[in-house]
């Protein structure tokens, strides 16, 4: 409205803004790192463990930080092992076993690219290059779509034209009453 200035202008906001915009940016784009662990974006079983030391940040995660990171190639190791377990059991990992299946099971090796992949290392969500780049891309047209439809449809030309369209209407019923709101600087 008429009463506040450009958010533009305002350089807080736009620190705060660019701040958050280059960190999810960073957590796509970089490799597993603890930091990614407390967020759960390109993280993998080693990084999970390890940041357990980042304790003041854990507190913004969605939990585990610090224990096994349970991702979908856990459920291969939970296949292969589940004809040796008792009805209904399915065998979780857990960090005194550093995350791994117990010996004697056959499991897929750690070292397969079924489990470790894309750099990581065991249970992980990490995104290949290829699909980290067209996130990027798909993050950067959202952005600009959302921006394009605050400046023309909500602060621009559409809601101007609906904002007019509704001031006649009401003249025409009389029942337009002039007050700050709908003067004519808001056109």
């Amino acid at each position: 409205g008429t009463f506040r200035r450009n958010v533009l202008t305002n350089i807080g906001v736009n620190v705060v803004y660019a701040l958050f915009l280059f960190t999810l940016g960073w957590l796509l784009l970089s490799p597993p790192t603890q930091f990614n662990c407390v967020f759960r974006v390109n993280c993998d079983n080693t990084q999970s463990m390890e940041a357990r030391d980042l304790t003041p940040l854990a507190l913004f995660s969605a939990g585990g930080v610090g224990s096994c990171f349970l991702g979908p190639q856990v459920k291969i190791w939970q296949e292969e092992m589940q004809p040796a377990m008792p009805p209904g059991k399915y065998w979780l990992p857990n960090t005194t076993t550093h995350c791994m299946p117990p010996p004697g099971y056959g499991t897929t090796p750690l070292t397969s690219s079924e489990i470790s992949q894309f750099g990581c290392e065991g249970p992980n969500n990490c995104f290949s290059q290829t699909l980290r780049w067209q996130l990027l891309v798909v993050f950067l047209v959202y952005i600009l779509m959302n921006h394009l439809f605050t400046k023309l449809f909500l602060q621009g030309p559409v809601a101007a034209g609906l904002r007019l369209r509704q001031r006649r209407n009401d003249e025409l019923k009389g029942t337009y009453v002039p007050s700050f709101y709908n003067s004519d600087s808001d056109l």
